[in-house]
């Protein structure tokens, strides 16, 4: 048992998730992105700890991550922000 392509597809049903996708896969290591809202932010790294234990997998992080608007953006033109420059 272990993580395959439809782990992301059931981690997408749990209650309280509003999005998931796979992003990253190397051998035997599985990189998934779950969205919430912030309100259920907890109950949903409970659903997912419930899940790796009862599917046997190993669960290395379910912290929560937090990007600024400006940090997404960036990312979707595919550039990474610039500490040194600032737009006035």
């Amino acid at each position: 048992m272990g993580a395959d392509e439809t782990t992301v597809e059931v981690l997408k049903q749990l209650p309280g998730v509003s999005h998931s996708s796979l992003i990253e896969h190397r051998d035997n290591l599985w990189v998934y992105t779950v969205q919430t809202t912030e309100i259920l932010r907890v109950a949903v790294q409970h659903r997912i700890t419930r899940f790796a234990a009862e599917h046997d997998l190993a669960l290395i992080t379910n912290e929560p991550m937090e990007l600024e608007v400006e940090t997404v953006f960036l990312r979707l033109l595919g550039t990474q922000p610039n500490s040194s420059q600032s737009i006035e």
